[in-house]
């Protein structure tokens, strides 16, 4: 047994020793005193951990301890949230998690600010609380640790177990039983709901981990995609993974699977996978209810992957594609500069002060992203798949995140940039790609005669006439300025209308620089 007490009206406190240790000897495992917030009066609680309790629910009954040693009833009815009483919740406590795993709860910001909440009910928010993985749309997935009851008994806190969840229907506050139907308006994702047979949670378990996920509609799905996009999404003018799309007669399945690869929690992979796995996904009947991810790596769509066999054979990778970690990409920002004389433009990395190596012979120039901040990265998207054993894209950079432009860079030796495209699958940038960029280059006081700008096959000075400039809402870049340096690059000595023709000139240049 255990007694906690503090506050004034220390005359009381033999009697109450006294009324625990019978409570005790009756049912109570744990008896706690807790003071009011004035300290005026002291109050008895039985705490719940008690033979009236089924199993279940045991390990989730918490003992919330304040500094001064007084300590509150806690519920723990998600890994991030802890239902207790409303003076409680104005505390910073803490608990034991688990067995020596002490942990802090502070005020919840948001529910305690609920209205719609009995004012006798109040919520704590775990600090750094234990998540299950990575997941689409919000991160991480907290484990959902109770169901609450459709129907309300009375006499308990809870009326069972549904599998090894809780159902519970009242929480004890001061000898009271609060009734907790109203919660399942007001806290959604929370709290699940039981009617008696049925639950609206789904139950998953990898290994040891189980945790509960809310069974949702096929529009539900599509919503929370699309609401997705907007992450993703750049201003107009830029390029992004879900506006290169638009056009496409399969556009919300494009931008799907591209924002899947993005936020995919086991490794990034590739869109072509998921194109596969999403389409099987959403033709499942009946539908499963489950989330993507969810129905992916935990559910029916673990027979579909094993069915389709997503890697790559021509380069006999996985199928994941490699994300570059913040430092990473640090280490391949590069300046563009002209060299002594003026003659050409050299590739150099800011930070290491190395040149940008060679681009190897072949289809094989190295991939760049130049993002919001007119920052440049350049990569050898090469090397990075031999070292890593895994996809190298444009994503790759910036973490599928909307860029000025992306492309490839053809480099010769000694860091000197020989020329620039703007090829990239997962961006798919547009005539005003040049234009934008020749104007930055200008700003800088490069030579735009000292390099070859890459055009996508058809691009001309007639593509520059029928874009809408006007669109564009790039501080810093306006539609006048823009259309007339698009009809000036295109009509460059140094414009080359296509990738192939590109390709062939600049090996022709590798051949005659080997060759002295």
């Amino acid at each position: 047994m255990r007694v906690f007490f503090g506050g004034q009206g220390s005359a009381l406190t033999l009697p109450i020793i006294l009324a625990c240790i019978i409570l005790t000897v009756i049912s109570v495992n744990v008896c706690l005193i807790e003071s009011s917030p004035q300290g005026d009066i002291i109050q008895l609680h039985r705490e719940s951990i008690n033979r009236t309790n089924p199993d279940c629910a045991k390990k989730l009954l918490l003992s919330l301890r304040k500094v001064n040693g007084e300590a509150c009833n806690g519920l723990l009815i998600r890994d991030d949230t802890i239902l207790t009483s409303s003076s409680c919740s104005k505390f910073n406590l803490t608990f034991t998690f688990r067995i020596g795993e002490e942990r802090e709860a502070v005020p919840h910001a948001v529910l305690n600010q609920n209205e719609q909440i009995d004012p006798r009910l109040g919520f704590l928010e775990v600090v750094h609380p234990p998540s299950q993985y990575q997941f689409i749309s919000s991160g991480v997935v907290q484990r959902n640790r109770m169901l609450l009851a459709f129907n309300n008994t009375g006499g308990s806190m809870f009326t069972g177990c549904f599998k090894d969840v809780p159902i519970v229907q009242s929480f004890q506050i001061s000898g009271d039983l609060i009734p907790l139907r109203h919660l399942h308006q007001v806290l959604p994702g929370v709290l699940g709901h039981h009617n008696g047979r049925y639950s609206d949670l789904r139950y998953f378990q990898q290994d040891k981990d189980r945790w509960w996920s809310y069974t949702i509609t096929l529009e539900e799905e599509k919503e929370t995609m699309i609401a997705l996009f907007e992450k993703y999404k750049g201003p107009r003018g830029s390029v992004d993974i879900v506006s290169a799309w638009e056009t496409d007669p399969d556009a919300l399945l494009k931008k799907t699977t591209y924002v899947l690869e993005a936020e995919d929690p086991r490794g990034h992979r590739s869109y072509l996978c998921h194109s596969k796995y999403y389409e099987q996904y959403r033709e499942e009947g009946p539908f499963s209810g489950e989330n993507y991810f969810d129905w992916l790596d935990f559910g029916s769509g673990i027979r579909v992957r094993n069915n389709f066999n997503c890697s790559m054979k021509k380069t006999n990778f996985l199928e994941r594609v490699y994300y570059m970690n913040e430092a990473e990409k640090l280490q391949h920002e590069v300046k563009l500069e002209m060299s002594n004389d003026g003659t050409r433009l050299i590739a150099q990395y800011l930070h290491s002060g190395k040149l940008v190596a060679k681009s190897r012979p072949g289809r094989h120039p190295h991939v760049y992203m130049w993002d919001l901040n007119e920052k440049m990265y350049i990569v050898d998207d090469v090397s990075f798949e031999e070292k890593y054993g895994k996809l190298f894209k444009h994503t790759s950079i910036l973490a599928a995140r909307p860029a000025l432009s992306a492309g490839e860079i053809y480099i010769s030796e000694d860091g000197v940039v020989w020329g620039i495209n703007y090829e990239s699958g997962h961006y798919r940038p547009q005539i005003s790609q040049t234009a934008i960029m020749y104007q930055w280059f200008k700003k800088q006081g490069i030579n735009l005669t000292t390099f070859n700008s890459v055009g996508r096959r058809g691009w001309s000075t007639k593509t520059c006439q029928g874009h809408d400039w006007k669109s564009i809402d790039i501080t810093g870049y306006d539609a006048n300025s823009l259309k007339y340096a698009c009809n000036e690059i295109t009509t460059s000595p140094r414009w080359i209308s296509c990738r192939a023709c590109a390709v062939r000139s600049f090996n022709k240049h590798l051949k005659k620089l080997a060759s002295g």
